[in-house]
């Protein structure tokens, strides 16, 4: 089927059912990407974060084509870890027990309560379907402490790449943040021979933990309005903004001979 000729159809319908102002294509195919892009689609960027596999043999291995000073912070991360008594263990399948999606719900409601006064936007009923059909598919980096959970990153897996992560903890201790959701996951990729760790969106602070930001796209189509002129200039005024914006955080990466 060619999508150009789909979209047409896809988009008036989705338009006159469900009478709303816009429709949003987000991680497109390439050539759905272009049928869009022709069908005057507008094209809206956003900077995310990729850790990129380069046939690493260890942790240790990666940890070499980092500038001196990174790699040291990161080994000294990972050690204070380690001395709070920490241990860390990855979970997949069948150890997804219904006890653990009990404890990661309450970890995921807490965190958000602290941070965002609410309990998240996922609800219990998904993380229960999650274990039911997804369990495959999920790997959790979860933090012990005498064999009582303290902290765990969901992330979701496929043929290539990690997908990270939910977080969520009962007890905050210094950078297991970092361990659980990006050190784990690097190390993880690493020993299954996963081509990349894609951390999402925010957090400047993942350049200096080697990934590399890169520009993602996205397609936006409005009904007639008279400020549809205003957002089309937006969207080109910030995709201009953001190009030079990714220039500037490439200067930050920890790659020995880059940036």
């Amino acid at each position: 089927v060619n999508a150009a000729d789909v979209l047409p159809v896809i988009e008036s319908a989705l338009m006159q059912e469900h009478d709303v102002s816009n429709l949003q294509c987000l991680y497109v195919e390439p050539n759905v990407s272009e049928a869009l892009a022709e069908q005057g689609w507008w094209q809206r960027f956003d900077i995310q974060f990729l850790w990129q596999n380069q046939g690493y043999s260890s942790f240790d291995d990666f940890l070499g084509a980092l500038v001196s000073r990174k790699r040291k912070s990161i080994r000294k991360e990972r050690q204070k870890v380690s001395e709070q008594n920490v241990e860390m263990r990855t979970l997949q399948g069948t150890e997804l027990t219904a006890d653990f999606w009990h404890q990661f719900i309450v970890f995921y409601q807490r965190t958000y309560l602290k941070r965002s006064g609410h309990g998240g936007y996922l609800t219990p009923a998904t993380f229960k379907l999650w274990g039911e059909h997804l369990a495959d598919h999920i790997v959790v980096f979860a933090a012990y402490r005498n064999d009582e959970m303290l902290a765990a990153s969901l992330c979701f897996k496929s043929e290539d790449t990690l997908y990270g992560r939910y977080w969520g903890c009962q007890e905050e201790l210094e950078f297991l943040h970092f361990e659980a959701c990006y050190y784990q996951g690097i190390e993880y990729c690493i020993n299954h021979n996963l081509s990349y760790f894609d951390a999402g969106a925010q957090g400047e602070h993942k350049l200096h933990r080697g990934f590399e930001p890169v520009l993602r796209e996205g397609f936006y189509r409005f009904t007639a309005s008279p400020l549809n002129d205003a957002i089309e200039q937006y969207c080109r005024d910030e995709s201009t903004a953001l190009r030079e914006h990714l220039k500037t955080l490439r200067t930050y990466l920890p790659y020995k001979g880059r940036g």
